[in-house]
């Protein structure tokens, strides 16, 4: 097995993220090939099962038509009224003519092929009774095609509607199977998804608790090393148990701990060196050498002090003027976005007005298209009344009365569409009244803003005057100090810095607990990663 604590960091979130990846691909998969198989099904349904039905359907309308008209071509008398519903019949066979080329296209299987042919077969038949019935017919001979109409024709008939009829059951048969199947394969894949998702969870978890165990508890025992060294204790045993960069952090604490117990013994060393002796020379001069020293080393903190402070108020003072400009800046912005918002809600306004005009322009229209409706189904009924004289103009009054009533509905659409837009352009007026009200706070916000930092940048000025006096007589003063050190530096200072010093440095040395002197040492040690 591989050692995960021997793997990089970033390889690790590397697995981890192609884990993750493979899943997502996998699930992305099954989606595809579910979603392609239901489209397979989908296409099915709509491009054989459904519009074979459809047409089947769209036969049997047509039929039934024509039926209508050869049994008025019986009752009529008048030559006009055979030859209108002759024409009728001849323009119901091209439509169904048509249906038949479509369904072939539509039906794609054995089965449906077959009954098809049987359809065929048997509108062939009807379509030569048919056609004998209308000879019949039209040489005047009525009785013997009224005995075809009722026996030969309508058995052709019920023969063709039940071949027809035959090929909608199996056609729908068809679209409920492939219903089925469609169903069957969502299922599936819905299945199979959720388990993936299941999957991802459980191996979501699993990752995220390997990922902590092997990255999080090495960098927790790093802290715990680094604040042990913090507090001085020099004396922890660590040991490095993975080449990670977790592992290479605690070689490097390791490497440090070791140094530093090295420098320390040193410099302890060193220090009580130099304090026994430096405690053998005179202190004849100490007290006004200490004196001295101590007002020299206060004098120059506090020069350097005030230096920063005369820095740190002058661009105090820069500062502030710079944010006075911006607030200027910002104040006169505000009152343009203020001015610009107004003349928003002007123009909001006006665009309210002009939709209310072009409402009433639109009801205007459809008072027009009512007033022409009317007049258009005066007029068809004056031409009915005129009879057949009047029969073309029927046709266009009857042309006026639609275009009338498109006009109409055309005119209602557009109103509903005013109105729609006439109320978001109050709620837009509205709203930028709003926006207008929290320009005016902005820019009053903003001028009370600039007057503070006006103030600010003033005292600020005031300040750096006084602290630039402050300094000078610090200098001066510093000055006489170090005249005065000067004296007593040959004699005592030397000695006693050393001295000092070395007090110091051996009480900061004190500090740090090498492990040598009490014999008692801590061992931190990280526990590797789970293997893969």
């Amino acid at each position: 097995m591989m050692n995960a604590g021997n793997l990089k960091i970033g390889t690790r979130m590397g697995l981890a993220a192609l884990l993750f990846l493979s899943v997502y691909a996998l699930c992305t998969w099954f989606g595809i090939s579910g979603l392609r198989l239901v489209s397979v099904e989908n296409s099915s349904i709509i491009n054989d099962g459904y519009r074979g039905a459809a047409y089947s359907y769209e036969i049997i309308d047509i039929v039934n038509r024509n039926a209508r008209s050869m049994r008025n071509t019986l009752i009529f008398d008048d030559p006009l009224s055979f030859e209108r519903e002759k024409v009728g019949i001849l323009k119901n066979n091209s439509e169904n003519d048509d249906n038949c080329s479509r369904l072939k296209v539509s039906i794609n299987s054995a089965r449906g092929k077959d009954l098809l042919r049987i359809v065929l077969e048997t509108r062939d038949l009807y379509g030569v009774s048919q056609n004998e019935f209308m000879e019949l017919v039209a040489s005047g001979r009525k009785a013997e095609a009224k005995e075809l109409l009722l026996n030969k024709l309508s058995t052709d008939q019920r023969n063709y509607f039940d071949a027809l009829r035959e090929l909608i059951r199996y056609q729908t048969e068809r679209v409920r199977v492939s219903g089925e199947r469609a169903e069957n394969v969502f299922q599936t894949t819905r299945a199979k998804l959720l388990g993936l998702a299941v999957l991802s969870v459980v191996l979501g978890i699993g990752v995220s608790a390997w990922l902590s165990f092997s990255i999080i508890l090495p960098l927790r025992q790093a802290v715990k090393i680094a604040g042990t060294v913090a507090s001085g204790d020099l004396s922890s045993r660590i040991e490095v148990k993975t080449r990670d960069e977790t592992g290479l952090l605690l070689k490097s604490l390791k490497e440090m701990n070791d140094s530093l117990v090295r420098v320390v013994s040193e410099v302890r060393s060193g220090a009580d060196t130099i304090a026994t002796s430096t405690s053998q020379i005179s202190a004849g001069n100490q007290d006004l050498s200490v004196r001295t020293a101590e007002q020299a080393a206060s004098l120059e903190q506090t020069a350097a002090s005030m230096t920063e402070l005369t820095e740190t108020v002058r661009q105090n003072a820069e500062n502030a003027r710079q944010a006075n400009s911006l607030a200027v800046s910002a104040c006169e912005l505000a009152g343009t976005g203020r001015r610009d918002v107004d003349v928003m809600v002007e123009t909001i306004n006006q665009i309210n007005a002009d939709s209310a005009r072009v409402a009433e322009i639109t009801g205007m229209i459809e008072g027009i298209a009512f007033q022409t409706n009317i007049l258009a189904l005066n007029a068809a009924v004056e031409a009915a009344r005129a009879g057949e004289q009047g029969r073309g103009f029927a046709v266009v009054a009857g042309e006026v009365r639609s275009l009338a009533q498109r006009a109409s509905a055309a005119a209602k659409e557009i109103k509903d569409l005013i109105e729609v837009s006439t109320q978001k352009v109050s709620q837009g007026t509205r709203r930028a009244g709003e926006v207008s009200i929290a320009m005016d706070h902005i820019h009053q916000a903003v001028s009370r803003v600039s007057d503070v930092v006006a103030e600010i940048s003033a005292a600020s000025l005031e300040q750096t005057q006084g602290i630039e006096q402050v300094h000078q007589a610090i200098d001066q003063i510093d000055e006489v100090t170090q005249q005065n050190a000067a004296l007593v530096e040959e004699s005592a200072a030397a000695a006693q810095s050393m001295q000092e010093q070395a007090g110091k440095m051996k009480e900061e040395v004190m500090f740090f607990k090498l492990g040598v002197e009490s014999g008692e040492s801590q061992q931190f040690s990280v526990a590797q990663a789970a293997p893969i």
